[in-house]
């Protein structure tokens, strides 16, 4: 199971899809990612660790290779924006992929008057 974090729940996605059984599960460190990221990694062990789910992982040293190690790398923080969260909520394309026809985001009205808001 391979959740992405649009919505801020690719933690809680991923905890569901093991209680209903998946035993191969990822996500990535500081939720390095396009877009809003995937699950990440260090807070899914933090929920698994205190869900009392055997993981075998080392929480602090992944606490630190995020810290220290990816977000450093990271041009922009992998995070649920206004960008990120607007072109889910309109169906479109993460950011990162529609980089090359880059347009400035609707405004909240013209995506009412287009109805993908009401």
């Amino acid at each position: 199971m391979h959740a992405h974090h649009n919505l801020s729940l690719g933690v809680a996605n991923t905890i569901i899809a093991i209680e209903h059984g998946a035993t191969r599960v990822d996500g990535s460190l500081a939720g390095m990612g396009a877009g809003a990221g995937n699950a990440p990694l260090e807070v899914l062990i933090a929920v698994l660790e205190r869900m009392n789910i055997e993981h075998g992982c080392n929480l602090f040293a992944l606490m630190d290779a995020a810290e220290e190690l990816i977000r450093p790398l990271q041009d922009r923080p992998v995070r649920v924006d206004r960008e990120t969260l607007s072109h889910r909520l309109r169906g479109r394309c993460i950011p990162v992929f529609c980089a090359m026809r880059k347009r400035p985001p609707l405004d909240t009205e013209s995506m009412r008057a287009r109805s993908w808001l009401s």
